[in-house]
């Protein structure tokens, strides 16, 4: 079922009568805070029943932020439930610090928070684990949860475009941080006199036969290369230094759709890899 609410918040939910509120399926609670938006994930167990999702900038304002509650209070009555555990990924730490405590007074319940400072399903090897953007962390917790044996690397396309690598023994290795492609097209449109700002889908022909499909192209096809490039350096990288010869490509964020249609070494796309992750993180933290 999906639905909408008077401020145009979008909602997708599974089959909330399936839920139960014994104690041994308690709900939790994920929101992942980004640049451009948030969502809430709702989790019984390993599975996702419902998921809504809000701009960013509502959450700094008050009266909007009072709607984020009113619709987070309709979503959790139709599951029948309130939240045993409430988990928090933010990479915009002015929305966490409004978003957190307002979290707490509501369901008086603590808010986690996700850090390399937690119980994690992966080690570390990163030379500083504190400036490990927390929705890299719960992404990579989402990708070791569904692992078989394999190096990993992850790869969110949102505002900015990051790679995470996992060596096979489950260890973070590290990865790379880049402008993703809505940056690119707005940077170009900005630094330009007549260039106009374009969106990036998917093309069929990488010619453009006007300056809107050049850089319509341009900007897909050339983030295409891009990953296809990095994804065949990292995997002869991992190779050489790890020895994992089993290495899987998953991909998350806005653009990863889009993206997979392209870049055909990405094995594994998933919009919700990021609440996954949370979720995950939540549970090894109880």
């Amino acid at each position: 079922m999906s639905g909408i609410n008077r401020k145009g918040i979008s909602l997708k939910r599974e089959n909330p009568s399936s839920t139960s509120s014994g104690v041994k399926n308690p709900l939790v609670l994920a929101i992942d805070i980004g640049n451009t938006g948030t969502r809430a994930g709702f989790f019984v167990g390993k599975k996702l029943i419902g998921t809504f999702r809000v701009k960013t900038e509502t959450i700094l304002g008050q009266n909007d932020r009072a709607d984020f509650f009113a619709e987070l209070s309709a979503e959790l009555e139709l599951l029948g439930k309130m939240p045993a555990q409430i988990a928090v990924s933010s990479v915009v730490p002015k929305a966490a610090k409004v978003l957190v405590p307002a979290l707490e007074k509501t369901f008086k319940l603590p808010v986690l928070q996700v850090s390399a400072a937690l119980k994690l399903p992966f080690k570390i090897g990163y030379k500083t684990p504190q400036t490990l953007g927390a929705d890299r962390i719960a992404f990579c917790a989402s990708a070791v949860d569904h692992r078989k044996d394999e190096a990993i690397i992850a790869i969110d396309f949102g505002t900015a475009i990051t790679y995470d690598i996992l060596s096979a023994d489950c260890t973070y290795l590290g990865g790379l941080i880049l402008a993703g492609a809505g940056l690119n097209a707005s940077a170009l449109h900005q630094h330009t006199a007549q260039l106009p700002e374009v969106q990036l889908k998917a093309g069929k022909r990488i010619i453009g036969q006007s300056t809107q499909e050049c850089l319509e192209n341009g900007l897909y096809w050339g983030t295409v290369a891009q990953t296809e490039a990095l994804i065949g350096k990292l995997k002869k990288e991992i190779e050489e230094t790890c020895g994992s010869l089993k290495i899987k490509v998953v991909a998350t964020g806005g653009d990863s759709r889009l993206m997979k249609k392209g870049v055909k070494k990405i094995d594994m796309q998933d919009d919700f890899a990021v609440l996954r992750g949370i979720a995950v993180i939540a549970r090894l933290n109880r």
